[in-house]
């Protein structure tokens, strides 16, 4: 299984403190064909090192549509206010009902400070 659409442009960037940021994923296998993610989980964990430790913060993106293989959510601006301001690793995963962990995208970021006092 992939997840040939991934949509998080806030991550892909830096951002600043106290910003929400959409999420989205649409699971696809090789073929394109969509793959029924019903009773998965599928997660974005941040860590202070690539090597995924220790971890700051853990969100799970909501499946909006199983069937049609669609989990959507977003990391509130109260989340990421919580962030240190400097680089951040994440990590994207989903999770079977069997309990297998696979990994969708690993990336770092850059957190900016807010000047929102």
């Amino acid at each position: 299984m992939t997840a040939l659409h991934k949509s998080y442009p806030g991550i892909l960037n830096d951002f600043p403190q106290g910003t929400t940021i959409p999420i989205s994923f649409t699971f696809k296998d090789g073929n394109a064909a969509v793959i029924d993610i019903t009773n998965y989980v599928v997660e974005v964990i941040f860590s202070i090192n690539a090597n995924g430790s220790p971890t700051l913060k853990t969100i799970t993106i909501p499946i909006t549509n199983g069937p049609l293989g669609l989990a959507a959510g977003e990391i509130t601006d109260e989340e990421t206010a919580a962030f240190a301001a400097g680089l951040l690793y994440y990590t994207a995963r989903y999770t079977t009902p069997a309990g297998k962990k696979y990994i969708i995208d690993i990336g770092q970021i850059s957190v900016i400070e807010s000047s929102i006092a």
